[in-house]
């Protein structure tokens, strides 16, 4: 076996690694395709909606893949890593590059695998194409040098105790999908032992005690590499972001009977109130984040979301009432706490996959009855989905990781919405 720290010149010095453009998971929407109306067109008209859950076709792909930021040829990049890991010989060495990868405890499988290769690649500004060939390899390997596994312990259980009330306290368990990127997770979500572990790690490699605890000086040091703003006081009943009081009164006017908690809980995730934020790589706009795609499904005018705030409020309530119709779909009441927290479990997780739970909890004889029962399956039961989300999707997602999504989006809602419960006009 090679040493992977010696400098050795790699034996393969002119091969094409195979690597192919990425796709966007939606092209641009065109303006000038007779898709984009004005308000004449009123935005209360109804949609179109499959006859059953198995003729979902396009409109259930579009609704599933908004948060993807490209595609890999996952087939393609197994059967290349397989060669290029012989040939160059770095399968000797995957007990090193899956714990770098952000693998600290978990074993991928070889497409999971090519995912968090194809996320690395894309933060070192190269071809994102989930290969490891020489190209790939030698920068892995040279940034790999310092990355050496240490021998520390760290108290496990204080760790995880110490995270859960820091978490609140400070205020970062808003933002623990941004953390997790940070320490590398890009493929799963940790379970609290392992995401302490990468706490530590974290510090070693930032000259901090390796604790594995986010605590004031740990948080300020992610806060800063994560370009957030400094701590500020959560706003109160009576000290309400600006934003808040001046999308309540459009929101009473056409939510009708969606609860208002739901709705300013799903602006403050998305968006936090600004509207006329528009992310780089996908392109979602508005106060609800909305993508290409969803905009051309509802026949919205997708550059109005950021420009107009009514027409964004509108834009974002037709979208939940299409999520509130699938809810209704496969089987929920409508109206009801649990009903309206599926309608945000449907959009953040996506359709596809919540379906695909809620029938494997029911195979299992377990009734989806009320929402804590939904959230302690997808705990008890997170690998065994993670795995079988990947065989019938073909990338991973954690539930756990949207169930919390969920229950976040509601109580920023609760918070923001405390003495505003005007009904709908």
């Amino acid at each position: 076996m090679i040493d992977l720290f010696e400098e050795e010149p790699l034996e393969v010095e002119m091969y094409d690694e195979y690597e192919d453009e990425p796709l966007d998971a939606f092209s641009e929407v065109d303006e000038e395709d007779g898709l984009f109306e004005e308000f004449e067109e009123p935005l209360t008209e109804s949609v179109a909606f499959p006859e059953s859950m198995d003729e979902y076709g396009e409109l259930e792909e579009d609704l599933y893949d908004e948060e993807i930021e490209e595609e890999i040829d996952l087939d393609k990049a197994v059967r290349r890593n397989r060669f290029w890991g012989k040939k160059l010989r770095w399968h000797a060495h995957n007990e090193r590059i899956e714990p770098f990868l952000g693998f600290a405890d978990y074993c991928p499988d070889e497409e999971t695998f090519a995912q968090a290769v194809a996320a690395w690649q894309r933060k070192q500004g190269m071809k994102a194409d989930g290969i490891i060939g020489p190209n790939t390899w030698k920068r892995m390997r040279t940034a790999m040098l310092g990355k050496r596994p240490s021998k520390a312990t760290i108290n496990l259980g204080r760790a995880v105790r110490s995270n859960q009330s820091y978490g609140r306290k400070l205020g970062w368990d808003a933002h623990y999908d941004q953390i997790e990127s940070l320490l590398g997770f890009t493929d799963h979500c940790p379970d609290e032992k392992i995401f302490a572990k990468a706490v530590a790690s974290w510090q070693r490699t930032q000259g901090l005690k390796a604790d594995g605890i986010i605590g004031p000086r740990t948080w300020s040091r992610m806060r800063a590499l994560l370009g957030l703003p400094p701590a500020r006081v959560a706003p109160t009943s009576t000290t309400k972001p600006r934003w808040v009081r001046t999308v309540i009164p459009l929101l009473n006017r056409y939510r009708g009977d969606i609860p208002i908690d739901l709705l300013l809980g799903w602006i403050a995730h998305e968006s936090g109130g600004n509207f006329r934020r528009v992310t780089k790589n996908l392109r979602e706009r508005g106060y609800f984040q909305i993508h290409p795609g969803t905009s051309k499904i509802l026949r919205l005018n997708h550059k109005r979301l950021s420009t107009n705030p009514e027409y964004s409020v509108r834009g974002g309530i037709k979208m939940v009432r299409l999520y509130s119709r699938f809810a209704q779909k496969i089987g929920f009441t409508y109206g009801s706490d649990l009903y309206w927290h599926i309608v945000a479990f449907l959009h953040a997780m996506g359709v596809g996959a919540v379906k695909v739970m809620l029938d494997d909890m029911r195979q299992h004889g377990v009734e989806p009855t009320t929402w804590e029962t939904i959230k302690q399956y997808a705990a008890s039961h997170r690998q065994r989905l993670h795995s079988l989300f990947l065989r019938r999707f073909k990338r991973s997602f954690d539930p756990v990781r949207w169930t919390r999504n969920v229950d976040k989006r509601f109580e920023k809602g609760k918070r923001l919405a405390a003495g505003n419960t005007t009904p709908g006009e």
